[in-house]
């Protein structure tokens, strides 16, 4: 397990919560939404850091397989997203512009950090052999 890369992942996604839950709150603060950005931007934090320590740490024992665990461990943190928030996400009331923005912009901008740090992850054990 590479401690200076989950050290830097950590840093890039602990800078990215703190920025962007906070713009996004300033951004949306007239607009009443029923969930806040903090609460959408932490799962994400949260969820893509767990991701990326069980893919450094299947890496090892599972060189192989760890795109497809890669894969197994996002369908998951879908799931949980899906099931944490099921009472905004599947509501009577249909969504509003901006709480679908709320959702979507920190879904795209941790999925989009997550990938780049496991695709590092999955190419230096193949580099290395």
């Amino acid at each position: 397990m590479n401690k200076k890369r989950i050290i830097q992942v950590l840093a890039t996604l602990v800078l990215l919560f703190f920025v962007g839950s906070f713009v996004h709150t300033y951004l949306l603060s007239t607009i009443p939404t029923r969930f806040l950005p903090i609460s959408i931007y932490g799962f994400h934090a949260l969820a893509t850091f767990i991701v990326f320590i069980m893919v450094e740490l299947s890496i090892k024992k599972y060189a192989d397989q760890t795109g497809y665990l890669y894969l197994v461990f996002m369908m998951v943190k879908l799931g949980l997203f899906a099931f944490i928030f099921r009472y905004a996400l599947f509501s009577e009331v249909p969504l509003t512009n901006p709480e679908k923005l709320i959702l979507i912009l920190p879904l795209i901008i941790f999925l989009t950090i997550e990938a780049i740090m496991v695709s590092k992850v999955l190419n230096s054990k193949v580099f290395k052999g």
